[in-house]
């Protein structure tokens, strides 16, 4: 017996789904089951493309991406190790796999937008002692910068609490590095992607732009995978000489520790959010100590790109 539903099947079942939906409330948006793809094989059980190719007009291109396989999982393509995440061929991966997404979309259905309902840094339930580690919020980071680059709309993770990927510890309620990690983000970057121009020679340094969520400034996402060797590195002078930074890092990337500006995060002793203040700075020149990231706000950036238009070029790192 074939326990598999086929594309063809999930595409005529979607649009029942879809039609009873509407009838009741047309502004909802509904969602068909995804396709999940693997790094380096894509997809394990390929339906993606049947299910487009009979339905022709899904509101919603639906995928599930995890870099890894943690040790809960019987079958691995790559098994999640706490340095996996340093290599820059691994975090390329992801772009492979949503290329293949962007193409059966827009051989399709391409009219629909692209969403990344599930995704965490190790399948099967995230690897103990990286998943909830400093180190796997350079995968984490990565993948949201590369996510918005490549027209995903909405990124879901796996998971806000349970097992070892969630971002919250579900048995103290404490924060895990990934809180961390997302809540700047939420706090930071807006909706808007601009193109981050960097020295390509040097593959170790991940740098993402956006225009700052809710202004007309720009958030530079500046990541530093090398375990031995810090970055230093200027800004084109467009984007003013007044910096705020949030710079993260840890005493020990396998560690649960996160300092913002040398200062760790945690809850106050009231169990609430502490304040998450920048570093002031008017430096040209920023350093980037090895295995962390940074978050750098330039403020009187003012680009056309965040008033108008959804790209622009910006010449953000040299």
């Amino acid at each position: 017996m074939n326990w598999r539903v086929s594309g063809k099947q999930t595409a005529e079942d979607y649009s029942t789904f879809r039609n009873l939906i509407k009838e009741y409330n047309n502004d909802s948006i509904p969602i068909a089951g995804a396709s999940a793809f693997w790094p380096i094989i894509g997809e394990p059980f390929p339906i993606m493309k049947s299910f487009l190719k009979k339905l022709k007009d899904a509101d919603v291109v639906s995928w599930h991406y995890y870099p890894t396989q943690s040790f809960r999982c019987p079958v691995a393509v790559r098994r999640a190790r706490p340095f996996t995440f340093l290599d820059p061929k691994n975090l390329e991966e992801f772009n492979k796999q949503n290329s293949k997404v962007m193409k059966l979309k827009e051989s399709y259905s391409p009219l629909s937008e692209i969403w990344m309902t599930e995704t965490g840094n190790a399948q099967c339930g995230g690897q103990p002692g990286v998943s909830d580690r400093f180190i796997a919020g350079l995968w984490w980071l990565d993948q949201l910068g590369s996510a918005a680059k490549n027209n995903n709309k909405v990124v879901v993770r796996q998971t806000l609490a349970g097992s070892d990927y969630g971002l919250i510890n579900d048995k103290t309620l404490e924060p895990n590095p990934d809180y961390w990690n997302s809540l700047l983000w939420k706090k930071l970057i807006g909706n808007k992607v601009l193109l981050a121009e960097k020295n390509k020679k040097n593959h170790s340094l991940r740098v993402y732009a956006h225009c700052t969520k809710n202004k007309t400034s720009v958030t530079l996402l500046v990541i530093n995978l090398n375990r031995n060797k810090e970055i230093n590195f200027t800004f084109d002078e467009s984007l003013g000489d007044k910096k705020e930074v949030y710079l993260l890092t840890s005493n020990d990337p396998t560690s649960k520790n996160v300092f913002l500006n040398s200062k760790r995060l945690q809850l106050t002793k009231n169990k609430t959010l502490p304040k998450i203040l920048p570093a002031n700075s008017h430096e040209k020149e920023q350093i980037l100590p090895p295995t962390s990231y940074a978050f750098i706000v330039f403020p009187e950036s003012n680009v056309n790109a965040c008033i108008v238009f959804p790209e622009s070029n910006v010449n953000a790192c040299k």
